[in-house]
């Protein structure tokens, strides 16, 4: 029902670049106010913020759209970019490139 976490957490030189202290992925995650959000049949965990499970009808294209909007809120918010832990392929199996975060995206 899930892949473990999503999200590699931060180093402390990331933290610190971002004028932040936590390094963990779940914690801006939670405090972006993400924790149980779905997109179609994926959602984030309500007791790991830094799991995404699958409801049983949820696809690539939730996943990949979840993935997008976790990441782009936490940098709006912290001027953090959560990079996904595990390579993401397309249907093709080519490798999945995320979008370059903005803060007014």
């Amino acid at each position: 029902a899930n892949c473990g976490s999503v999200f590699a957490n931060l180093s402390a030189q990331q933290a610190k670049q971002a004028g932040q202290k936590a390094v963990a992925a779940a914690w801006y995650i939670d405090q972006s106010g993400l924790r149980g959000k779905s997109q179609g049949g994926m959602q984030v965990y309500p007791g790991q913020a830094n799991f995404i499970v699958n409801t049983g009808v949820g696809t690539q294209t939730d996943f990949i759209t979840l993935v997008t909007e976790i990441r782009q809120k936490v940098y709006q918010r912290f001027a953090v970019s959560l990079e996904p832990e595990a390579e993401c392929l397309d249907l093709r199996g080519n490798r999945l490139s995320w979008p370059i975060l903005s803060k007014t995206s």
